[in-house]
């Protein structure tokens, strides 16, 4: 019988680290990969990414514009349950 295994990590972990590094070495070996990925990390560095103050900017005019969207889907709910529960009680 196998004793009480004491291992330095999770089982699940562990394969999910031997299952990476398996698919770090075969993309490594395949020469179209490795072209691909240096390709998409080439087109990255060409990326403008925002500052921090607009994103915080942006971030605020989501969650504004999404607070009225909720409020108008409210109202047109509140009418719409109100209308149908009128014309069942006729």
């Amino acid at each position: 019988m196998m004793e009480n295994l004491s291992l330095p990590l999770p089982l699940p972990t562990l394969i999910a680290i031997v299952v990476a590094l398996a698919v770090f070495i075969a993309v490594r070996a395949n020469g179209k990969a490795m072209t691909f990925f240096n390709e998409v990390a080439t087109e990255l560095s060409k990326v403008s990414w925002p500052t921090k103050e607009e994103t915080v900017q942006s971030t605020g005019v989501i969650i504004v514009m999404v607070g009225i969207a909720s409020i108008i889907m409210f109202l047109y709910d509140t009418f719409w349950g109100t209308v149908t529960s009128r014309l069942l009680k006729l």
